[in-house]
């Protein structure tokens, strides 16, 4: 089923509304779990080599030398041209071999690492400095692809939001904790959206007719119906919106209910933000959508006019100055939890991509976890939550880089322990690494 233009990002930004501060990008799917050895079958079987056995010593001594490092500097067109000279050197078995290998060192496969670096370029329009395409690349990027698409969607079905009847919630908090989870799965329905759309677009690629005698694997993956995979997407994603939109609707008549019964602030808080701020972005959403429901519900004729009575009895009489100090209180921790847990695409997280110079979407987006992590004390050591302390302390620390400040009719070139405007080698930023803009 096709939507009229703007429809369903119309109730995306409903969904993304929540209670709690939110993610503008989901972080991209977790890697695939390495494959353990197959069990010998008696007791005289010959063990099975490890992987990196199965790679001679220049293959060894790249994997561990040039492509790891590359992957955990967080460097996509290094990564990508790596990767690529070398995938044009081997064969399918090959690429297996460094697959089993990699997964020993618990990092993704070539398949993966490629993918997931050409994408993150694409989705900065970075993608013009990479490398030619191949056609081992094309085939490793289809199927995996592929893959991340079937995970995202089969992951997005099992979200709560879809049993019938809708789940009812017994707290305000439970309500904040469901929609939250409705927003991640958007985001990673955005995000399987837009790699069916790249999938497709390779499949339109003239190296596909240059291929004479395919292989299994090459026809298997030159037959993948992207375009299926993009109709079933929309679909979902407008049943998941609609049925967000309908436990908003169930929020707010809780919210009445608190606002009349319950002297407690902190829950007086929760339903001044559910009545005002939600309501009046359902209301935009009613004018702009009109009649183009699935759901009944959302369907009924007086819905519009009994939800604007709600908004004006129990959000400006009963809510009062709530409704305001809630959307400032929310707006912050949203901003917060951006620049504690947000991460660029660049320099392991810590910098934005060279887009950002002009692409103002480039400055806002980021890779956000789905689930907020839990912070941990740095005194005891161990793996450290948040990544970085203070980002700019991080940032700053790169003795060896080059900044170019803008003074007073002069420009002058220190290094980085001066505060600079541009990081020539590493990306852009904005005036606040710490923080709020991030």
């Amino acid at each position: 089923m096709s939507l009229p233009r703007g429809g369903v990002r119309l109730f995306a930004l409903a969904v993304c509304v929540a209670l709690a501060p939110e993610a503008l990008r989901a972080q991209q799917p977790p890697e695939p779990k390495a494959k353990a050895p197959p069990a010998a079958t008696s007791a005289a079987a010959k063990p099975t080599p490890k992987a990196a056995s199965r790679l001679n010593a220049r293959q060894q001594a790249f994997l561990k030398n040039e492509l790891l490092p590359a992957y955990q500097a967080g460097d996509p067109a290094a990564l990508v041209k790596l990767i690529a000279d070398q995938i044009a050197r081997q064969s399918e078995q090959q690429n297996a071999a460094f697959d089993e290998a990699l997964a020993e060192q618990k990092a993704p496969g070539l398949g993966k690492m490629l993918t997931d670096a050409r994408m993150q370029l694409a989705r900065v329009n970075a993608g013009m400095n990479a490398p030619e395409l191949t056609v081992g690349e094309l085939v490793l990027m289809l199927v995996e692809i592929d893959r991340q698409v079937t995970e995202l969607v089969a992951t997005a079905k099992k979200v709560e939001l879809f049993q019938e009847p809708l789940p009812s919630p017994a707290s305000l908090t439970e309500f904040r904790d469901l929609l939250w989870n409705a927003h991640v799965q958007n985001n990673q329905l955005i995000n399987a959206a837009f790699l069916a759309g790249q999938g497709r677009l390779l499949l339109t690629s003239p190296l596909i007719a240059k291929v004479k005698n395919p292989t299994a694997a090459q026809k298997a993956a030159f037959a993948i119906d992207f375009a299926k995979q993009q109709s079933e997407i929309v679909q979902l994603q407008q049943d998941l919106n609609e049925r967000a939109v309908e436990l908003r609707l169930d929020r707010i008549q809780f919210a009445k209910r608190v606002l009349e019964e319950s002297k407690d602030l902190k829950q007086r808080f929760l339903a001044a933000y559910a009545v005002g701020v939600d309501g009046e972005i359902l209301l935009l959403g009613f004018q702009n959508y009109r009649g183009q429901f699935q759901r009944e519900r959302l369907r009924s004729p007086t819905l519009t006019a009994d939800l604007r009575i709600d908004i004006d009895h129990y959000g400006k009489e009963l809510a009062g100055d709530l409704v305001k100090k809630s959307e400032l209180l929310f707006a912050g921790l949203h901003w917060w939890r951006r620049g504690r847990y947000g991460r660029g695409p660049e320099g392991n997280g810590l910098l934005k991509s060279e887009e950002a110079l002009a692409n103002p979407a480039a400055q806002i987006a980021l890779f956000m976890p789905m689930v907020t992590p839990a912070p941990t004390d740095p005194m005891k050591g161990g793996q450290q939550s948040p990544d970085y302390d203070r980002r700019h302390h991080w940032t700053w620390a790169w003795e060896d880089r080059q900044f170019e400040t803008v003074g007073t009719g002069s420009t002058t070139s220190k290094n980085s322990n001066v505060t600079g405007t541009q990081n020539k080698n590493l990306g852009h930023w904005d005036g606040v690494i710490d923080g709020r803009f991030y």
